[in-house]
């Protein structure tokens, strides 16, 4: 029984103390060349314990501690004072979001044909019903329907702009519950528009780059919202030789050149 996860059933019951404390410890650890300068396995050792710490909440029913887990990383990726770094951290943490969204479709599956099965009777039988790879949203049940709501309202909450795009791209396949491949193209469309509020060059060329490599991975047909990307992507080089920008090459000790190479992912 996964109710009271605060997730699933939109309640908020579940006692998370611990985690709690565990992610205010986080929020203080701040990567910021303000505070010490990170090197690149420092980077990697921190994405890998965050990465223990969803591994170690999923298994223990902690769907909010994940989901919180789930924007801790993303907002790793807001940080830029080492661009040179930017490319693996990306791989780093979209490895792991690519894993939390994995695990979330394989749960509402497991919803779906769990509430199918009590419907047919056949929840204590060996010949259980299972969804193929190609199911439709017309086969799933309304409450599994209601969960996969739930997951995306919480992560529609997500007050920082940058985590709410990334989690919800990682969530992009459980679309699949309440829709038809129609409705995607307007989806993709939606989040394209919505990474266009992300200021930083960097930061932007590589939500956008997320969103065309899952948007593949889960709808391969639809490729229109991939120009307008593009085009958003060559706009944001106008950008480069403002003084903010100029400054912040400056201040992460990087030529244009050489972060101009960074956004070719």
């Amino acid at each position: 029984d996964f109710s009271g996860s605060g997730v699933e059933d939109g309640s908020a019951t579940r006692h998370l103390d611990k985690y709690q404390d565990r992610l205010a410890s986080l929020e203080r650890r701040q990567i910021s060349s303000d505070v010490i300068e990170l090197t690149q396995k420092e980077y990697e050792e921190h994405v890998s314990q965050l990465s223990a710490d969803l591994d170690r909440a999923w298994a223990n029913d902690e769907r909010v501690g994940s989901l919180k887990i789930a924007i801790q990383l993303a907002k790793l990726l807001a940080d830029t004072n080492n661009p040179q770094f930017y490319p693996t951290v990306f791989v780093l943490v979209t490895d792991v979001l690519d894993r939390f969204g994995d695990m979330v479709f394989k749960r509402l599956k497991f919803k779906a044909e769990e509430a199918i099965n009590e419907a047919a009777g056949t929840a204590s039988s060996k010949k259980k019903f299972t969804l193929g790879d190609d199911f439709t949203a017309n086969e799933i049940p309304a409450s599994a329907k209601d969960t996969c709501r739930n997951w995306f309202y919480k992560s529609a909450c997500i007050r920082e702009l940058l985590p709410r795009v990334y989690v919800e791209i990682a969530l992009f396949k459980c679309y699949r519950f309440l829709t038809t491949d129609a409705d995607m193209p307007a989806i993709l469309t939606r989040l394209g528009s919505i990474i266009r509020g992300i200021g930083d060059p960097l930061v932007s060329c590589y939500a956008r780059t997320y969103l065309v490599v899952v948007g593949k991975e889960v709808s391969p047909q639809q490729t229109q919202h991939v120009i307008v990307l593009l085009q958003d992507i060559l706009f944001s080089f106008s950008v480069l030789r403002e003084e903010h920008m100029v400054s912040e090459m400056k201040k992460g000790k990087i030529t244009e050149k050489a972060y101009i190479y960074l956004l070719s992912p």
